[in-house]
């Protein structure tokens, strides 16, 4: 079993150009995996780990956005009505 993903060329090569490019953190003197992720996720490339939250939060989007859509809802949506996002995404999503 192969877990190999490829991508355009063109995507591949700007997403490789954005890291090199990256300013060494100043309080470590180097590059950290931080800013790496960091550069990956803002070019689409997210981890598998957290896939199952970002597809539950584009469903919550569109719930949201069909509520609005239909009028069925006059206020927004309070924050225990949508589904948790889970300890490994939110870990990722603050480091």
């Amino acid at each position: 079993m192969t877990t190999d993903i490829y991508i355009a060329t063109a995507r591949f090569e700007r997403i490789a150009a954005e890291i090199a490019a990256l300013e060494p953190c100043p309080l470590f003197g180097v590059v950290t995996a931080d800013q790496v992720k960091m550069a990956l996720a803002e070019n689409d490339v997210l981890p598998e780990i957290i896939r199952a939250d970002v597809e539950r939060a584009a469903r919550r989007d569109d719930q949201i956005e069909a509520r609005k859509q239909s009028d069925a809802i006059s206020s927004p949506v309070a924050d225990e009505q949508l589904e948790p996002i889970s300890a490994a995404a939110k870990t990722l999503l603050l480091n």
